[in-house]
């Protein structure tokens, strides 16, 4: 899905004090328009805790590349009078072109897996620690990662149909 985010706006206001006070509001903003394509892989190992619940650790690895990649410009104008009311226009601007780029994230689950029925439905909490890194990735604490998650996991019974 696009990932749509404001990047940023800059504005002023200004009054004219007359008969009619009049409020003038003037406002430029980015807005960054992203879209990714990517793969990830993993191995994940579980180990019995109890009959029903198992806990889980792995390793996942993923690399995207952004295949959307601009910001859309646009400039906000206001008025406002008393007799008159609020006067709004818009105008969009010309997109500003991005550098397309990879990054990777490498992660490792913590979770417990409960079954629900015999070897065919589970539920499962898992928490997810790792780093993210790319070209424009900040250095430092900024590149951990980190997520949560709850799942209901269902394993197809190939010995039924036996």
């Amino acid at each position: 899905a696009r990932i749509r985010d404001e990047a940023g706006a800059i504005g002023e206001e200004s009054y004219l004090n007359s008969g009619d006070t009049v409020k003038y509001s003037n406002m430029y903003a980015l807005t960054k328009n992203q879209q990714y394509f990517g793969a990830n892989a993993g191995l994940n190992r579980r180990f019995n805790v109890s009959r029903k619940m198992k806990f889980l650790t792995g390793f996942h690895a993923q690399g995207s590349f952004a295949v959307v990649h601009h910001y859309q410009q646009r400039w906000d104008s206001s008025t406002y009078s008393p007799s008159r009311g609020w006067g709004t226009k818009t105008l969009q601007l010309s997109n500003l072109r991005a550098k397309n780029f990879f990054q990777w994230q490498l992660m490792v689950p913590l979770g417990l897996e409960y079954e629900l029925k015999k070897e065919q439905f589970f539920i499962r909490l898992e928490v997810d620690a790792g780093i993210v890194g790319g070209r424009f990735r900040p250095k430092g604490p900024a590149r951990e990662a980190h997520g949560a998650g709850f799942w209901l996991v269902y394993k197809p019974n190939s010995n039924r149909s036996k």
